[in-house]
């Protein structure tokens, strides 16, 4: 995070951020990080790299995911990025990949090789 001349945070991530006023220093909340969505010629390039195959479980994607979510401190580089099909998109959310993999009940997940 840092601090504007004002003393106003421009950036942050999940969580409780502090932050320093002349007055003192206050807690906010849920500070969420702005970033944006991977462009468009971004996601056609993972897209493509792919050969528009998820790589969680090799049925057609249509999406991309981040393999390391922004929620936790992810990027929209191209190597934090994979082709996705909807349904492995929305079911991983913002897991980590390890959790995604052994799923809720420690079992192999939805990933296939």
């Amino acid at each position: 995070m840092t601090l504007s001349k004002d003393g106003r945070a421009q950036s942050a991530t999940w969580g409780i951020v502090y932050a320093r006023r002349p007055e003192g220093e206050f807690r906010a909340r849920n500070a969420v990080r702005k970033m944006r969505r991977p462009s468009d010629e971004l996601r056609m390039r993972v897209l493509q790299s792919y050969s528009h195959i998820c790589a969680y479980c090799q049925r057609k994607a249509t999406t991309v995911d981040h393999v390391v979510p922004t929620s936790r401190g992810g990027t929209n580089a191209e190597g934090n990025l994979v082709a996705c099909c909807y349904g492995c998109n929305e079911a991983k959310a913002n897991k980590p990949l390890l959790v995604f993999r052994l799923g809720s009940e420690g079992g192999s997940g939805p990933l296939r090789s």
